[in-house]
C-alpha cells in the first residue's frame, strides 16, 4: 500500500485522497448534497415562444368583468323594499346581485297599498354555460348588466267614514254569498 504524505506542497498535482474519485460517482454525491443541503440547480432550457402562446397568456391574464345591478323604483318613491323576505332600503333602490331567477319583492309605503311583486331575473345568451367562462374570466372588456323594475303603488281605497266601509263589505260578502250559491256541490272554483 502507498504511503501518502500531507505535508505542505507534496500533494500538487496529485489527488490528496485516494477515494476522492468517488465524491464524482453520483451516490455519494446524492447524499453529500442531503446532508450538507446543497443542490445543483437544474438546467432547464425553456423554448422560445410562439407569439400566439404569448398573447393567450396575456388574454388568460387579464380578467373578464361582468357587472350585474338590480334597480328597483316605485311611485311614489320612498317605499321600504323587502327582497326576498329581508328588508333592504327604500326605492329608488340599487343593488348589486349575483345569481339570475325569480327574486320575491314587497314594497310598503304608509297611505298605500301592499304590492307582492315576482320579478324574473332572466339570464342572458352571454351568461349560459360555455359562454359564462368567457365573458367572466376571459373577455378583456366590462359588460353591464343593468336591470331596472319600475312599479306603482296604488293608494288606499278611502271609503269616507264607518257606514261607507260597513257598506262595501256588505256589498263584498253578498257577491261571495252568490258566488258560492251558484257552484254546484261538488265544484271548487267558478
Amino acid at each position: 500500500m502507498r504511503a501518502l504524505s500531507l505535508t505542505r506542497g507534496s500533494y500538487r498535482g496529485k489527488n490528496p485522497c485516494p477515494w476522492s474519485d468517488r465524491w464524482q460517482s453520483g451516490r455519494l454525491r446524492q447524499i453529500a448534497n442531503l446532508l450538507t443541503g446543497v443542490f445543483p440547480r437544474p438546467r432547464v432550457r425553456i423554448p422560445p415562444c410562439p407569439p400566439v402562446v404569448l398573447l393567450l397568456v396575456l388574454l388568460v391574464g387579464l380578467p373578464g368583468c361582468v357587472t350585474r345591478k338590480l334597480f328597483i323604483r316605485s311611485q311614489p318613491p320612498g317605499a321600504e323594499v323587502i327582497l326576498d323576505g329581508r328588508i333592504v332600503g327604500t326605492t329608488p333602490y340599487e343593488e348589486e346581485f349575483f345569481s339570475y331567477g325569480v327574486r320575491a319583492l314587497e314594497l310598503r309605503l304608509s297611505g298605500f297599498e301592499r304590492t307582492f311583486v315576482e320579478i324574473d331575473v332572466w339570464r342572458p345568451w352571454w351568461q349560459v354555460f360555455p359562454m359564462s367562462l368567457v365573458t367572466d374570466l376571459i373577455w378583456p372588456f366590462e359588460i353591464e348588466d343593468d336591470r331596472t323594475f319600475s312599479i306603482s303603488l296604488m293608494p288606499y281605497k278611502d271609503f269616507g267614514g264607518p257606514e261607507e266601509a260597513e257598506a262595501a263589505a256588505r256589498e263584498a260578502y253578498e257577491k261571495l254569498k252568490a258566488l258560492r250559491e251558484a257552484m254546484a256541490p261538488g265544484q271548487t272554483s267558478p
